[in-house]
């Protein structure tokens, strides 16, 4: 399958201009996190940390802690890329304390693991086998496809 990365970070980006027009806070901060996690896919990370930043803070300001989840998990895979294990570590573990559901707990701390690395594993390497290299893909309640 190919992807038209070029036409989803557009369309995202209409669709988060016309959700902030429109006042839907909830959907703009879930359309956030979207972003933040396609502009990772395309390994912009510096562009990518800064959406998700936003994100999160959006879904701070609104008291939504089950909302933080996305942007918090999506941001310790663009801290482990970008060679910030301990940073990773910590927005991962802030992501898995807002999740509610009893699976969510036990495949969050199964994947935190204590396990040292190898001798060949590079750090960054092992902090991503440890948090997971995968972005958090979504579907956006505004309509957008998810892109994977």
């Amino acid at each position: 399958m190919l992807c038209r990365l070029d036409e989803a970070e557009a369309q995202y980006r209409a669709t988060l201009a016309g959700l902030q027009e429109a006042g839907w806070y909830s959907q703009v901060v879930d359309t956030l996190a979207g972003l933040g996690g396609l502009l990772m896919r395309r390994g912009r990370m510096s562009d990518a940390e800064t959406i998700l930043k936003q994100s999160d803070d959006g879904a701070r300001k609104l008291g939504n802690e089950q909302l933080r989840v996305v942007p918090l998990i999506n941001l310790a895979n663009v801290y482990c890329h970008s060679g910030r294990p301990a940073a990773a570590i910590r927005a991962r573990c802030d992501a898995s304390s807002r999740n509610r559901s009893a699976a969510w707990h036990t495949a969050s701390a199964s994947s935190l693991t204590t396990t040292p690395p190898s001798p060949t594993t590079s750090g960054k390497a092992a902090c991503c086998d440890t948090i997971g290299a995968v972005p958090v893909a979504i579907a956006s309640t505004a309509g957008m496809p998810n892109v994977s």
